[in-house]
């Protein structure tokens, strides 16, 4: 009996140990340790010193040549949540990342407590480094290589992009495709010479950041705007703190050096020099540490996130990657037609935007197919580019893909589906969607009909300001449906609000047969005539349309006819 436990114990160890290594294998990237690589940086004002530092390669199992990303660890060392975290986002989407380790191989731990430990010259130094090895891999396309990192590798992310800086590094023709700077270091000391490459920049920021103030980090961004060519682009993070790919909650990091108070004080040259701002005179000729001690740099700040905000930045960062022409959202581009063709303009705009997986572009994209507005008129391609933008939950593409399931236009009818559609946008709270589900319901379309229901989500609708709910609703009222009493005048309500708002033409068809009867408002023929003529001249709704035009040939006679 004990063997056979023992037997079965065994067994259950041995299928652990098999699901855990299958687990494993299915990761989309090969993880190579100890990479090892010769960084360069500047010593003094015009020498240079060299030392080795670690890094770890995160290759992605795709075929071809591949983006690669550079990242830099921050001040807190190399982390699972922050620079491994970002490793593997970007290993997904098929990018490679190198994962540099600028500490441990000179015998450091962390710099948040002393940042003197390792120089910010030497971490910048080693993002180019990283560069220098990505380019002897042949499956590595250089022209796609980007530099990341936070805090300090943050100030490392975006230094290579200054030209100041990369004159005295030396970086020779080494230029990044893009850089991406979350809550860099040293927005409080910004460089003298703000000129850069030309190449894009992500800034990250948290709003409530202590020691990087987001004020410092605009203002840097408007130099670098202004002194040239720099394409940049800013977003900030509602009630998080510097670190705030930690989700755990706030913490303080009681010894860091904090530099809020210097801000707006200094600037720096490439050797990162202090002055004071707008002197042309250093501002101390002894130690910088202790003179700004003395004068402002403190220790403690806050620290800390949320798993929301990391979600969001997160794809923030992808987005940026792709609408920098880094990585490409295969899915988009397989659906999304080549936009050179296109007139310079917002259609192309969209178009762009749209390849680069936009879902609200994919939306309006579709929506120009449609209609033939601007491009040639493709409901098989409006809704493929819906069906990929409702498969991303927009719920605008899901509530128009519904439509087009309803209708059978581009695509097969399927009203079950349609149905499904609806009800998701209409509880994701979009207002159309919610008219559209109503619609469905009253006619029974994927479920049978219940007018009590739909009147619900028409009134859920109007509410929320959609006109075609309004002209719906006011049916509703006019006809006593869905337990609501026969009421013209709060149809005229209704419509009347629907026609101020949209010129609605089905609230003015009825708005217009309420006045010529006199139902729920004074008859008055000239308004009536004037709304059918309204209703008529619009192509937007061609069944109000058909009947607006038959009212005005029955009430455009000429006198003696009449008579």
């Amino acid at each position: 009996m004990r063997c056979r436990c023992l037997a079965l114990l065994l067994a259950c160890f041995l299928a652990i140990g098999l699901a855990g290594r299958a687990a494993a294998s299915e990761e989309p990237w090969t993880l190579t340790r100890d990479i090892e690589l010769a960084s360069r940086w500047p010593q003094g004002v015009t020498g240079f010193g060299a030392d080795r530092v670690g890094a770890v390669l995160y290759r992605p199992r795709f075929e071809g040549r591949l983006p690669a990303a550079v990242i830099i660890n921050s001040s807190g060392g190399v982390t699972a949540h922050t620079e491994h975290h970002y490793a593997r986002t970007l290993a997904r989407h098929g990018m490679a990342s190198l994962v540099i380790d600028s500490f441990t191989a000179r015998g450091v731990r962390r710099t948040g407590d002393d940042q003197n430990r390792v120089a910010q010259s030497k971490s910048n130094a080693d993002a180019f480094a990283g560069y220098r090895w990505l380019a002897t891999q042949d499956w590595v396309d250089t022209k796609r290589v980007v530099v990341l990192g936070m805090s300090r590798g943050g100030e490392a992310a975006y230094s290579a992009a200054l030209d100041v800086l990369r004159k005295r590094m030396q970086a020779g023709d080494i230029t990044f495709a893009a850089h991406v700077a979350i809550s860099p270091g040293s927005c409080n000391f910004p460089q003298r010479d703000a000129r850069t490459t030309g190449g894009p920049i992500f800034f990250m920021l948290a709003e409530l950041d202590q020691t990087q103030l987001v004020r410092s980090c605009m203002e840097y961004i408007e130099r670098m705007r202004k002194a040239g060519k720099a394409e940049v682009r800013l977003a900030v993070y509602p009630g998080v703190y510097h670190a705030f790919e930690a989700t755990g909650g706030i913490g303080l990091a009681a010894n860091d050096w904090a530099s809020h108070d210097c801000a707006g004080r200094f600037e720096r040259d490439e050797n990162f020099t202090l002055y004071e701002r707008g002197a042309a005179k250093r501002a101390t000729k002894g130690s910088q540490t202790k003179h700004l001690f003395d004068a402002c740099l403190k220790r403690g700040y806050v620290l800390g996130g949320d798993d929301r905000v990391k979600a969001q930045a997160t794809a923030d960062l992808v987005q940026f990657l792709r609408d920098a022409g880094v990585l490409e959202d295969a899915a988009a581009r397989t659906v999304v037609p080549d936009c050179g063709k296109l007139p310079e303009g917002v259609l192309r705009l969209t178009c762009a935007r749209a390849r680069n997986g936009w879902t609200g572009d994919l939306v309006a994209l579709a929506r120009a197919h449609l209609r033939g507005s601007g491009v040639a008129r493709d409901d098989l391609l409006a809704a493929r580019l819906l069906e990929l933008a409702a498969a991303r939950r927009n719920p605008q593409a899901q509530w128009e893909l519904s439509i087009l399931l309803r209708n059978g236009t581009g695509i097969p009818r399927d009203p079950a589906r349609a149905l499904e559609l609806a009800i998701a946008s209409a509880q994701a709270g979009d207002p159309a969607d919610m008219n559209v589900l109503g619609v469905m319901i009253r006619d029974g379309i994927g479920r049978p009909r219940d007018d009590s229901e739909a009147r619900i989500w028409f009134e859920r609708s109007a509410d929320l300001l959609n006109t075609h709910a309004m002209a719906n609703l006011g049916r509703f009222h006019r006809d006593g449906r869905g337990g609501l009493a026969k009421s013209p005048a709060a149809a005229v309500a209704l419509w009347s609000r629907a026609v101020i708002r949209d010129d609605h033409p089905w609230a003015q068809l009825h708005l217009a047969e309420a006045l010529e009867k006199g139902e729920g408002v004074t008859a008055n023929a000239a308004e009536a005539l004037a709304l059918y003529r309204a209703a008529a001249a619009q192509d937007r709704e061609p069944e109000a349309r058909k009947r607006a035009t038959e009212a005005v040939a029955r009430l455009d006679l000429p006198v003696a006819a009449k008579q």
